[in-house]
């Protein structure tokens, strides 16, 4: 499932990049706190489940609880 967290971010990324702003390497969208930030996750999110059919929030989950073992 981190291929597809990893997909997703880059996704978030290229929409936040669409509103000209730029973040470190290695950002992580999932898991931030600026409202922008957070706008573009979930968009990235929406169009991530749209053309794959899968539940991105599930996966976010299951990487959780990867990291917590």
């Amino acid at each position: 499932m981190r291929d597809t967290m990893k997909e997703a971010n880059q996704l978030a990324r290229k929409f936040y990049a669409q509103l000209g702003y730029v973040v470190p390497v290695g950002f992580r969208f999932d898991t931030a706190t600026h409202p922008q930030e957070q706008a573009c996750w979930r968009m990235a999110e929406l169009a991530y489940d749209h053309i794959e059919g899968t539940e991105l929030s599930e996966a976010l989950a299951e990487q959780e609880e990867e990291e917590e073992l």
